[in-house]
């Protein structure tokens, strides 16, 4: 997200050695001046926002390489923060990044519920509604949210990366209500909706 750099510096103060290694993504300019995650074993990587671009989805796949390589004893924290929806996703096969593009710019563009918003994210992201969780396969795991949301929920946060959101709770929007090429890309994709199952329970504080 937006502030993961800033949420990573508060971490090194907090615990120090207990750092093992990690990966930041933010957008360029946003590490903290006098920070140097390199030195606390940390590696940054620039998404893109508002828009996401081939860096956002190389992110998407090097947070999941990172976690999955982790020893199966590691414990993880993850720092989520806004702007996460744009900055690192991983798409489901028949999804392109012209496709992501396309439903960023409408949800920038239309003034849809980010509930709707996020129902379709959760249909083209291997990474939302619960994905980034399902990666720690087992493993400890706390997240630290800064919220950008109303109403705080952990779900609708940088679109659900570590909590699933159970599809009768929001649907997506009236397909009247989509441009052509969103309602071509739900036209390709499997009609399945995400699943709740398999996404572990990730105890998460808002921090802000």
């Amino acid at each position: 997200g937006k502030a993961a750099a800033a949420m990573a510096q508060g971490a090194v103060a907090a615990l120090g050695s207990q750092i093992a290694g990690g990966v930041i993504v933010v957008p360029v300019g946003h590490v903290p001046a006098g920070f140097n995650p390199v030195a606390h074993g940390l590696h940054v990587t620039y998404g893109s926002h508002p828009l996401p671009d081939e860096a956002s989805l190389a992110a998407g796949q090097g947070v999941v390489d990172f976690v999955t390589a982790l020893d199966a004893r590691a414990q993880v924290l993850f720092l989520v923060s806004g702007g996460a929806s744009s900055l690192v996703d991983w798409l489901v096969p028949g999804a392109s990044l012209a496709d992501l593009q396309a439903l960023n710019r409408w949800a920038l563009q239309s003034g849809a519920a980010i509930a709707e918003v996020n129902a379709l994210r959760r249909r083209i992201s291997r990474l939302k509604g619960g994905g980034l969780a399902r990666s720690v396969q087992g493993r400890p795991t706390h997240a630290l949210m800064i919220s950008d949301v109303p109403g705080d929920d952990p779900r609708i946060i940088g679109s659900g990366l570590l909590h699933a959101f159970p599809e009768d709770l929001a649907g997506e929007p009236r397909a009247a209500a989509l441009p052509p090429e969103l309602r071509d890309l739900l036209d390709r994709l499997p009609s399945s909706r995400p699943s709740v199952a398999g996404v572990p329970a990730v105890p998460v504080r808002v921090v802000a």
